[in-house]
């Protein structure tokens, strides 16, 4: 059974899904817009540090700023001539890459700290530097205080590279003073080459993003002596923030609206799951259950039940509602309808059975043996009644009547002009003189009170056993074929009109040869027009490669070839027409059978064959020729010693006597020769064994003789009929 996914388990789900989507998007807006806050807030707390420190450098009627400016002059002036060695002024131009420039002079420029080893160092006038030094250290320290950041430093830069770096205190023993960016030459100038370099144009002031940290900085430079002058650059300051506090700080944030907001969707979905079960998903289980018990109802085939479903809300339901109710008013009335045509069809369709039995028992069997012919029928109908027939009947010994017919039109009216028409033609053939006369008769008696406009297709024919002769009238039906053993010949002769259309109309008859083992092939039209789902007819063409090389085929072999034919061409494509064959075979009174193999199992196919192919022998005489070929293939099997052994056995009618030939390619032995005949009845315990079997063959048979040539030896039985 199929699983069942109950409405309310969606509905709780989808407000799931919006929940979480909604809530995802709102905490996913919300933390990028703190970090957004938080980082401009940031921003805004560098930039004023930095506008408050360009105040202290730059302010030009204040006196510590000419000081300050002083100190800046001082220190760049002690690093220059005492840490920086002249000669090794190389640029970033005498370097392949920027890593080998940076590389260069890591080793040759560093940080000054306030413990830095090389002021012990130091030259005379180093109380100077370190007055200047401090002074600006302390700034520094202000700097990075009252901003809350990681750090501010100043740089010195000279046209392309970075003289050094001077710290606040806390970057004395901070292991950020590793970063390559802080030691590479050029920091300003890299900076500003950067891809993440931020414009004053957009911002305050300059800056950039790297590693984390968000860096800021503004140029110092010395007050000019009169306006025209430029301003010399002496250094750079930098205030640094660390990002990952401005991120922890969203997150933070972001955790405890993700509690606020999980909690408050919760409560929302369990609010919504209420409201949408008691506004609909509990209308939709009862109309869900009232229309299993509508169902369940109609297979209990309580038609007179019909149950209010209780739904009171005046919305689609209701409508809904009303709507199912109607529904199984209209079910039951077109079910009592249904069961009153059922019964009238199956009343029909039983009408039909019998019409159908009847039909077919009016024609005659399927299969005939007899000395003279062997015949094989086949007829399918396209519904339970067909407008199809075949017939056949002895005028005298010698003489068979054949006829296919096909009656236009389909089902009841069909059936019944068809077996006025069989009885009609069978009559006529029976009592005129000619065949010719006959199908004139029919054809006059048909024309009369047809107010229908029926007509049948005939194809009528004598065939004359002695003389080797079929006579036929062809009533506008398909030309059949006469197949021998190595040619298929069409009857290509008039085909006249049909039977019923025309009063007075005057027939020909023709005639041809029919020889020992020719088959004549009859059929209707539903046979070579049957089509394909390509629309494509079977054809003549197929008939007669179908009966190409069946001469000396078994008629029912050459039937089957046809039905598998048609069927492989037709695939499941549905029989439109009505479908007859009929095959007569002129037969030699001969059968030769061949066993290449040595095995028991040649005496019940040769006694299946014999019984079969000359069926019109007396039982009691095909039981005694069953026990010869019993003895004689027997003896063979056993006692011949070669394993290739080649079995032969010929039938052949002679007269009144059958002709049995048995030959082998064993060993010269004449069972007869020396034979001493046994009987049971005569047999006591002194009598040997063997011998009692070709007894009874020579007690059952008018003659017998044995004689050896070629390597074979030929057992000869004539047996009288």
């Amino acid at each position: 059974m199929k699983r069942r996914f109950p409405i309310l388990l969606k509905v709780i789900l989808l407000g799931i899904g919006v929940s979480i989507l909604t809530s995802g998007t709102a905490v996913t807006v919300s933390y990028f817009n703190q970090v957004n806050r938080g980082e401009q807030n940031l921003i805004d707390s560098i930039d004023n540090t930095l506008e408050a420190a360009n105040d202290v450098f730059s302010d030009l009627d204040g006196q510590n700023t000419l000081l300050y400016v002083e100190y800046l002059n001082d220190i760049r002036n002690y690093v220059q001539n005492i840490f920086i060695n002249d000669t090794d002024k190389k640029t970033i131009d005498d370097f392949n890459t920027f890593d080998e420039f940076a590389a260069y002079y890591q080793t040759k420029y560093r940080w000054i700290y306030p413990h830095d080893p090389r002021f012990g160092l130091l030259e005379p006038g180093e109380a100077e530097f370190k007055l200047a030094y401090y002074t600006i250290l302390n700034l520094l320290d202000n700097f990075q205080i009252s901003s809350g950041s990681v750090s501010a430093f100043l740089s010195y830069e000279d046209v392309d590279k970075t003289l050094v770096f001077l710290a606040d205190s806390r970057m004395d023993n901070s292991d950020r003073k590793a970063n390559d960016y802080f030691h590479v030459p050029g920091y300003y100038y890299h900076i500003k080459s950067s891809d993440y370099f931020v414009d004053s144009s957009h911002n305050k002031h300059m800056g950039c993003r790297l590693d984390g940290y968000l860096t800021r900085f503004i140029e110092i430079r010395e007050p000019a002596s009169t306006p025209d002058e430029p301003q010399r650059l002496i250094a750079n300051l930098y205030i640094q923030y660390d990002l990952s506090k401005v991120h922890k700080q969203s997150l933070d944030v972001l955790y405890k609206e993700l509690l606020i907001i999980g909690l408050s969707a919760l409560a929302l979905i369990a609010i919504y799951t209420a409201f949408s079960y008691l506004l609909f998903v509990k209308n939709i289980n009862k109309l869900s259950k009232s229309s299993s018990e509508i169902r369940q109802r109609l297979v209990d085939k309580n038609m007179n039940e019909i149950v209010d479903i209780p739904i009171k809300s005046n919305d689609e339901m209701s409508v809904l509602k009303d709507s199912l109710i109607e529904m199984e008013k209209a079910i039951i009335n077109y079910v009592d309808i249904i069961h009153k045509e059922a019964q009238e069809k199956e009343r029909n369709n039983a009408e039909l059975m019998v019409a159908s039995k009847i039909q077919l028992d009016s024609l005659p069997p399927e299969k005939l043996e007899d000395k003279n012919a062997s015949l094989r029928a086949f007829i399918k109908t396209a519904k339970e009644v067909g407008g199809d027939f075949y017939d056949y009947f002895y005028l005298d010994d010698h003489r068979l009547a054949v006829l296919i017919s096909d009656v236009s039109g389909k089902g009841i009216p069909a059936s019944l002009f068809m077996m006025k028409g069989k009885e009609l033609i069978k009559s006529a053939v029976q009592s005129y003189k000619s065949l010719v006369e006959a199908v004139n008769g029919v054809n006059n008696m048909l024309v009369k009170n047809n107010e229908e406009l029926l007509f049948i297709t005939s194809f009528v024919a004598i065939i004359d056993f002695e003389k080797g002769e079929i006579k036929y009238v062809n009533a506008g039906h398909e030309k059949p074929y006469i197949v021998s053993k190595d040619k298929v010949i069409k009857l290509d002769g008039e085909s006249n009109i049909m039977l019923g259309v025309e009063a007075n109309y005057q027939f020909k008859q023709e005639s041809h040869k029919f020889n020992e083992g020719d088959y004549l092939f009859l059929f209707t039209d539903g046979l070579n027009e049957s089509i394909n789902d390509s629309e494509e007819e079977f054809g003549y063409q197929r008939i007669e490669e179908s009966l190409k090389d069946t001469g000396d085929s078994h008629l029912d072999d050459v039937i089957n070839k046809l039905i598998n034919n048609l069927d492989s061409f037709t695939g499941c494509r549905e029989q439109f027409d009505d479908i007859t064959m009929l095959a007569v075979k002129c037969k030699k009174n001969e059968l030769h059978l061949r066993y290449e193999q040595k095995d028991y199992s040649i005496i019940s196919d040769a006694t299946d064959k014999f019984n079969e192919y000359f069926s019109f022998i007396a039982d009691d005489k095909k039981a005694s020729i069953g026990i010869i070929i019993d003895e004689i293939v027997n003896n063979y099997v056993s006692y011949e010693e070669r394993e290739d052994l080649v079995i032969e056995v010929n039938f052949k009618l002679v007269d009144n006597d059958l002709e049995i030939v048995f030959s082998c390619n064993g060993n010269d032995y004449d069972p007869f020769k020396n034979h001493k005949e046994k009987f049971l009845e005569t047999f006591h315990s002194e009598i040997e064994l063997g011998g009692f079997g070709l007894s009874i063959v020579k007690d059952l048979s008018k003659s017998h003789k044995y004689h050896y040539k070629d390597g074979h030896s030929y057992i000869e039985i004539v047996v009288a009929l």
